[in-house]
């Protein structure tokens, strides 16, 4: 009779205990399926504000974290990434759109040069410097290798993982079809490599042009078509890119 209660008992308490630990799983689960929707939720929220160009919204969401545990590092990771991504459009623009570049082959700005175009040649080689640390930028953002050293994936298994490479894949294909960026980097490479052919056409021809009606004349048809056309082509480019 005692074996019997002790058996009972014992079967009472393996029932508890198994009843326990399933609803602690099951409490787990649910909190991870809400951990993943609230992240997901989050980025859609994110690109919402991206595609509106809405600033405020942008600084707020990637400015925050709002899942937990792994799906936290996974969160972070991706806005780390779109920060990177997003950020270079308009540091590219600002660069093209420089007042001085926009002006460097006026007769206005040509008539204060003092060192034979010695500062202005310097100027583009600091654009060229910026253009080239652009291009070093958008190829670790833009190509998968660059963009998977954004996440930390130590001790990550493969569902993490996949949410950030699917976020990946999907910002690499959309610049893929556009080339957004790339086209703005070649615009910006093409403006200093026109810029500096004209520059240096002063330069080697210091007694071959004047300045008359706040125009730069050169003596030679050559040259002046040459001067004119290149000084025309970056204002399409400048256009193109308003």
């Amino acid at each position: 009779m005692k074996l019997r209660k002790r058996n009972k008992s014992v079967k009472l308490i393996t029932y508890v205990i198994t009843a326990v630990t399933l609803i602690v799983a099951g409490f787990f689960a649910v909190s991870y399926i809400r951990q993943e929707d609230k992240l997901l939720a989050e980025i859609k929220l994110t690109h919402a504000a991206i595609d509106a160009r809405d600033e405020s919204k942008m600084d707020e969401t990637l400015g925050r974290t709002v899942s937990k545990n792994e799906y936290a590092t996974v969160e972070r990771a991706i806005k780390s990434y779109l920060k990177d991504s997003i950020g270079m459009e308009p540091k590219i623009y600002q660069t093209m759109h420089d007042e001085k570049l926009d002006n460097l082959l006026t007769a206005a700005h040509v008539a204060t040069d003092q060192d034979n175009f010695e500062t202005d040649l310097k100027y583009l080689d600091e654009i060229d410097t910026k253009e080239n640390d652009f291009r070093l930028q958008y190829d670790k953002v833009f190509s998968a290798d660059g963009a998977a050293k954004y996440l930390n994936s130590d001790g990550l298994n493969t569902k993490y993982k996949q949410i950030f490479n699917d976020e990946v894949a999907t910002n690499l294909e959309k610049e893929k079809k556009t080339n957004t960026i790339g086209l703005k980097l070649d615009d910006l490479k093409s403006m200093v490599k026109l810029s500096r052919i004209a520059i240096n056409l002063l330069r080697d021809n210091p007694n071959g042009w004047s300045i008359q009606d706040e125009k730069i004349v050169f003596s030679s048809s050559t040259n002046q078509k040459q001067y004119t056309a290149i000084a025309e082509e970056i204002q399409i480019i400048v256009a193109d890119q308003s």
